[in-house]
Protein backbone atom coordinates (compact mmCIF):
# COMPACT_ATOMS: atom_id res chain seq x y z
CA UNK A 1 0.00 0.00 0.00
CA UNK A 2 1.30 3.53 -0.99
CA UNK A 3 0.69 6.81 0.81
CA UNK A 4 -0.43 9.88 -0.85
CA UNK A 5 -0.88 13.08 0.41
CA UNK A 6 -4.84 14.45 0.90
CA UNK A 7 -4.12 16.53 -1.67
CA UNK A 8 -3.05 14.36 -4.29
CA UNK A 9 -6.25 12.06 -3.70
CA UNK A 10 -8.47 14.83 -3.78
CA UNK A 11 -6.91 16.48 -7.40
CA UNK A 12 -7.33 13.61 -8.86
CA UNK A 13 -10.43 13.58 -11.23
CA UNK A 14 -11.34 10.26 -10.80
CA UNK A 15 -12.14 10.54 -7.05
CA UNK A 16 -15.99 10.77 -6.24
CA UNK A 17 -16.23 10.88 -2.51
CA UNK A 18 -13.60 10.94 -0.05
CA UNK A 19 -14.04 9.17 3.01
CA UNK A 20 -12.44 10.69 6.04
CA UNK A 21 -12.88 11.06 10.02
CA UNK A 22 -13.09 15.30 9.85
CA UNK A 23 -9.90 16.26 10.96
CA UNK A 24 -9.00 20.06 10.43
CA UNK A 25 -6.45 19.38 7.45
CA UNK A 26 -8.85 16.96 5.81
CA UNK A 27 -11.78 19.30 6.09
CA UNK A 28 -10.11 22.00 5.29
CA UNK A 29 -8.66 20.77 1.98
CA UNK A 30 -12.02 18.86 1.19
CA UNK A 31 -13.63 22.63 1.36
CA UNK A 32 -10.68 24.21 -1.08
CA UNK A 33 -10.99 21.45 -3.52
CA UNK A 34 -14.59 20.78 -4.13
CA UNK A 35 -14.75 17.51 -3.54
CA UNK A 36 -17.98 15.66 -1.62
CA UNK A 37 -17.28 13.29 1.39
CA UNK A 38 -18.59 10.66 3.76
CA UNK A 39 -17.42 12.11 7.20
CA UNK A 40 -17.37 9.75 10.23
CA UNK A 41 -16.03 12.12 13.33
CA UNK A 42 -14.56 9.78 16.13
CA UNK A 43 -13.71 12.46 18.22
CA UNK A 44 -12.66 15.86 19.76
CA UNK A 45 -13.21 18.99 17.41
CA UNK A 46 -14.00 16.21 14.13
CA UNK A 47 -17.42 16.59 14.79
CA UNK A 48 -18.04 20.04 14.57
CA UNK A 49 -15.64 19.72 11.48
CA UNK A 50 -18.03 17.88 9.66
CA UNK A 51 -21.15 19.50 10.53
CA UNK A 52 -19.32 22.71 9.20
CA UNK A 53 -18.57 20.90 6.10
CA UNK A 54 -21.81 19.22 5.02
CA UNK A 55 -23.82 22.48 5.86
CA UNK A 56 -22.82 23.54 2.86
CA UNK A 57 -24.49 20.18 1.52
CA UNK A 58 -20.97 18.64 0.03
CA UNK A 59 -21.30 15.39 2.34
CA UNK A 60 -22.85 13.39 4.53
CA UNK A 61 -22.32 12.64 8.11
CA UNK A 62 -22.69 9.18 10.01
CA UNK A 63 -21.83 8.49 13.80
CA UNK A 64 -18.77 6.06 14.84
CA UNK A 65 -21.28 3.87 15.89
CA UNK A 66 -22.51 3.38 12.09
CA UNK A 67 -18.95 2.03 11.61
CA UNK A 68 -20.76 -1.62 12.52
CA UNK A 69 -23.23 -0.99 10.00
CA UNK A 70 -21.95 -1.97 6.18
CA UNK A 71 -25.41 -1.36 4.93
CA UNK A 72 -25.41 2.16 6.04
CA UNK A 73 -22.01 2.97 4.83
CA UNK A 74 -22.70 1.68 1.80
CA UNK A 75 -26.22 3.12 1.25
CA UNK A 76 -24.46 6.78 2.17
CA UNK A 77 -21.55 6.07 -0.59
CA UNK A 78 -24.03 4.97 -3.07
CA UNK A 79 -26.02 8.32 -2.20
CA UNK A 80 -23.06 10.70 -2.31
CA UNK A 81 -22.40 9.03 -5.73
CA UNK A 82 -25.28 9.09 -7.47
CA UNK A 83 -26.71 12.27 -6.55
CA UNK A 84 -24.65 14.75 -8.42
CA UNK A 85 -26.10 17.60 -5.84
CA UNK A 86 -22.68 16.74 -3.51
CA UNK A 87 -20.75 17.06 -5.85
CA UNK A 88 -22.34 20.60 -7.18
CA UNK A 89 -22.14 21.91 -3.66
CA UNK A 90 -18.65 21.21 -2.70
CA UNK A 91 -17.49 22.74 -5.61
CA UNK A 92 -19.63 25.93 -5.13
CA UNK A 93 -17.82 25.98 -1.63
CA UNK A 94 -14.61 25.30 -3.38
CA UNK A 95 -15.45 28.39 -5.50
CA UNK A 96 -16.52 30.37 -2.37
CA UNK A 97 -13.72 29.82 -0.85
CA UNK A 98 -11.29 30.70 -3.71
CA UNK A 99 -13.28 34.08 -4.38
CA UNK A 100 -13.10 35.33 -0.71
CA UNK A 101 -12.72 39.39 -1.16
CA UNK A 102 -9.28 38.36 1.59
CA UNK A 103 -7.45 35.51 1.68
CA UNK A 104 -6.93 33.48 5.07
CA UNK A 105 -3.32 34.39 4.94
CA UNK A 106 -4.11 38.45 4.58
CA UNK A 107 -6.75 37.70 7.22
CA UNK A 108 -4.74 36.13 9.63
CA UNK A 109 -1.67 38.87 9.39
CA UNK A 110 -3.79 41.67 10.16
CA UNK A 111 -4.91 39.63 13.05
CA UNK A 112 -1.94 39.12 13.79
CA UNK A 113 -0.43 42.39 13.33
CA UNK A 114 -3.17 44.20 15.15
CA UNK A 115 -2.89 42.18 18.14
CA UNK A 116 0.71 42.64 18.27
CA UNK A 117 0.41 46.44 17.90
CA UNK A 118 -1.37 46.44 21.36
CA UNK A 119 -3.86 47.97 20.01
CA UNK A 120 -6.48 45.64 21.22
CA UNK A 121 -6.21 45.82 25.06
CA UNK A 122 -9.78 44.07 25.81
CA UNK A 123 -9.69 41.05 23.06
CA UNK A 124 -9.18 38.71 26.06
CA UNK A 125 -13.25 39.80 27.65
CA UNK A 126 -15.63 37.22 26.37
CA UNK A 127 -18.05 35.40 27.91
CA UNK A 128 -17.65 31.47 28.26
CA UNK A 129 -20.42 30.78 25.57
CA UNK A 130 -18.74 31.82 22.73
CA UNK A 131 -16.03 29.84 22.98
CA UNK A 132 -15.78 25.37 22.79
CA UNK A 133 -14.82 23.33 25.41
CA UNK A 134 -11.17 23.14 23.86
CA UNK A 135 -10.59 26.14 23.84
CA UNK A 136 -11.27 26.56 26.84
CA UNK A 137 -8.79 24.12 28.24
CA UNK A 138 -6.49 25.66 25.53
CA UNK A 139 -6.43 29.21 27.10
CA UNK A 140 -6.75 27.60 30.80
CA UNK A 141 -3.43 25.73 30.02
CA UNK A 142 -1.58 28.94 27.82
CA UNK A 143 -2.42 30.91 30.84
CA UNK A 144 -0.01 28.36 32.88
CA UNK A 145 2.69 29.15 31.05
Amino acid sequence: MYYRKNETLLADPRLTVFVTHGGLGSTTELAHMGKPALLIPLFSDQTRNAHMLTKHGGGIVLKKSDLENPQMITDSLKSIISDDSYSQNAKRLAEMLLNQPISAKQLFIRHSEFAASGSSRNWFSFTNESISGDEMLLLANLNKC
